[in-house]
């Protein structure tokens, strides 16, 4: 694969890099997707809907109430595996 490591120094400089690459935003909508679904991402069914659901949440203004009724819409939690 290709390696897209970056120097930076420290903390704050770390979250400024996470957050101008999308990458911080991009992982917290997966968390919440799995979280949400009780399971781990899988295929490509699960990108698809992760990708639409980051990008509705950054056409929201980052509005966390938006990334949540937008995944409970989503057919796939109401599909979601339950645990004993």
């Amino acid at each position: 694969g290709s390696d897209r490591g970056q120097i930076f120094s420290g903390p704050a400089a770390f979250v400024e890099l996470a957050t101008q690459s999308g990458d911080l935003t991009q992982c917290g909508t997966d968390q919440l997707m799995r979280f949400a679904l009780r399971r781990s991402l899988e295929g490509a069914d699960d990108r698809v809907l992760a990708k639409r659901l980051h990008g509705s949440f950054l056409g929201s203004g980052e509005d966390f109430r938006t990334l949540l009724v937008e995944l409970a819409l989503d057919p796939s939690f109401r599909h979601r595996r339950d645990k004993p």
